[in-house]
This record gives structure tokens, sequence and C-alpha cells, in this order.
């Protein structure tokens, strides 16, 4: 609460009407008093020069009209202070007190189901009104999102935290195994490659949840420019190349044409499609293929990378790019996945004015595919927020 000591305590209603005293009762006081005297002397030197009884009895008469009068128009003063007053109590100071009573009851209800402000003029006092309704509808949102900020947070770590013990316990094992004698060579190369596979386990999780940090934090920069798309991928399909052939798939690109421009950010649609790649690996049987295909459309390239893996049901579909979420059949294949690759992934391709496409079917394999403009656009599209996806997830 303000302190208010040492400050004068006179209501608004008490100023306004001292104020009216001031400017209206007084000088109408003095001026009576002053036209009352003036009267007086001049009556006195009539009364002596005019020596008539019936005209002196007549000016006698006019002085208690006189009087009569001023009382009257006194009377009428002050009658229209008291309307000021009540007009004044009326529209302003009665707005005024149900304006501090809201403010009071929405400060005690720590500003939940705060009603609308009960002020309802389009005067000044309105307005303040609508103001002060508006920032506290904007405080309850600030809050609101900071509570949200936090349990994302505490989300972030716990996740996190969890993800990386089962890496970290599978590399403390293997190194463990690697320092007893007793292992064979084929034993401990066997050894190896788990911790090779919990090193890339690692380093995959901690990249994405780097990247959903630089998201989420409104920090994930992008560098838009014009470039021919097709080599970058085709760099990309090269490198994933060894981990394909430890999946006993096949990868290939098709390109309708060799030089197809595009504006991006070529890092970022690395980025996501990396996370598309190795999403549709992870999740296609031995034997599988995997074939990204690049199609040439009139004022688009259209990017589209198919499998013939595990495919998924509708509603795992509807919730694919909601952070941390994965389908029953993912879990079961790779039950340490983080389910943050496709959030990232999608969040790239928004922020490129398009939206990632599937087309799948439980046990038919999967399409995922999205569009890049072949030109800079007059609008680039904002940051995509937290709501925007789980919006999104929900239609």
């Amino acid at each position: 609460m303000p302190d208010s000591a040492g400050k004068q305590n006179f209501s608004v209603r008490a100023k306004f009407i001292l104020a009216l005293l001031s400017v209206a009762i007084l000088p109408l006081a003095f001026s009576v008093l002053f036209v009352t005297a003036e009267y007086s002397s001049i009556m006195d030197i009539v009364f002596n020069t005019i020596g008539d009884h019936a005209v002196r009895q007549t000016i006698v008469e006019q002085e208690k009209t006189l009087f009569v009068n001023l009382s009257v128009l006194v009377a009428i003063l002050l009658v229209l202070i008291v309307v000021m007053v009540a007009i004044f109590e009326r529209f302003f100071i009665g707005g005024t007190s149900a304006l501090l009573a809201w403010i009071r009851d929405a400060r005690e209800k720590n500003f939940v189901d705060v009603p609308p402000a009960p002020v309802t003029s389009s005067d000044e006092l309105g307005r303040l009104g609508e103001e002060m309704g508006e920032a506290i509808q904007a405080f309850k949102e600030i809050e609101e999102r900071e509570k949200q900020i936090a349990a994302e947070k505490m989300e972030f770590v716990t996740v996190g935290a969890h993800q990386l013990r089962t890496p970290l316990s599978i590399l403390r094992w293997g190194l463990e195994g690697l320092m007893d004698e007793k292992k064979t060579p084929a034993e401990r190369r066997q050894l190896g490659a788990q911790i090779s596979d919990a090193v890339k386990q690692t380093i995959a999780l901690v990249d994405d949840l780097l990247n959903l940090h630089s998201i989420e934090e409104g920090k994930f920069d992008y560098h838009f420019q014009d470039v021919n798309i097709v080599p970058i991928l085709r760099k990309l399909v090269t490198e994933f190349t060894p981990s394909v052939a430890g999946h006993m798939l096949t990868l290939e690109m098709k390109a309708d044409q060799e030089g197809l421009s595009v504006f991006a950010d070529p890092e970022k649609i690395i980025i996501a499609l990396s996370n598309l790649i190795t999403n549709a690996i992870e999740y296609t049987p031995q034997g599988g293929h995997v074939v990204l295909t690049l199609t040439a459309l009139p004022t688009k390239v259209e990017i589209a990378l198919s499998d013939t893996g595990i495919g998924m049901s509708e509603e795992t579909k509807q919730h694919l790019f909601t952070k941390f979420s994965r389908g029953d059949e993912a879990r079961k294949m790779h039950p340490n996945g983080s389910g943050l690759g496709l959030y990232v992934a999608r969040n790239i391709i928004l922020k490129h004015g398009s939206d990632i496409k599937i087309v799948s079917e439980k046990g038919e394999g999967s399409t995922f595919s999205f569009t890049l403009p072949k030109e800079r656009p007059d609008v680039l599209n904002p940051e995509v927020s937290l709501e925007t996806f789980f919006a999104g997830n929900k239609s």
C-alpha cells in the first residue's frame, strides 16, 4: 500500500466544493456586503435630504424588496451549487469511486476473474477505465507467459536429464567393459560400437536441446539468401551414407533440375532436413528405402522425403509436431528418442513461409513435404511462438 503519511486527506468531492465556494459563494458574499454597505450610505444621504414622509416610506419598502431579491438570488445560487455538486457526484465522483472499488477488488483477487471496468462513459474517465482494464489483462498475460516459460524450462531440464541418462550409462558400461582385460577383441569392438552409438545419440540430443532453447528464447537467427538448393542437399545425402549403410537401407535423391534456386537459410534447411532424414532412417526397417525428391513448381520448389518405414496412425499425426511427442511404435523401436527433431524442423519450415505436410498410413511408410519460395517474399514470417505449435496440433 502507498504511504499516505504527511498528505492532506481531502477527497475530490471536498476539493470540488471548496473550489466552488472560492469562485462563486465568496465573491457573491463580498459583493452583497459591498452593495448593502453602499446602499445604506446612499439611503442615509437620501433620508437626510428628503423630508417627505411618504417618499421616505416608499424608499424603505424598496429597500426591503431589494434585500428580499438578494436573498432569493443567494438561495438560487445555493440551489445551483447543490445541483452542480450532485451532477459532479453522479458523473465523476461516482464513477471514480466505482473504479477505485473495482481496482481494490481486482487486487484482492490477485487479478484473477476480474470483470470489466464499471465505467461505460466515453469521456476521459471511461477511457481511463478501459486503459486500466487492458493493462490488467496485459499483466495477466505476462504473468501466465512467465508461468509457462518457467514450466517449459523445468520440462526442458527434466527431459534433458532423463534423455542424457541412458547414453551416459551406456558410455560408462562400455568404458568399464573396455577396461576388463578378460574381454576378447570381438567383444571390445562391439563395446566400441555401442560407445560410438551412445556418443552420437548424446550429440544429437544436445543439438536438439540447444536448437529448442534457441527457438523458444527467440535467438534462432536466420540468414536468408538466394541459393541453389540442389548441390547443398546432394552433399547432405552423401553425409548420411554411412548411417544409411549401417541401418542396411538405401537413400537416394531425385531432382528434375540441377539448378533450383530458392530464397532460404541453407543452414537452417539442412538442420530441418537432417532431422527428417534421421527420423526416416530410425523408423524404417532394414532393407527399406528413403527418397528425397525436389520438384520445381511455378513459384516454389517442393521438397519431399518418402520412406518405407513403420508409418503412423491418425492420432499420432495430430500430435507429431508437439514438443517431446512420440508415437507408440516409435517408442517401441527407439525408446531413447527425444521427440524434439520434428518440433525443430517444423519451426524452421514455418519460418520459411511453408509448413510440413504428412501423408502416412500405419505400416505403409510416410512422406514429409514442404515448399521453399524461388524469390524473396514481400514479408518474412515472424518467429513462431509456442502457442502456434500447440494451436496447430489441436486442429
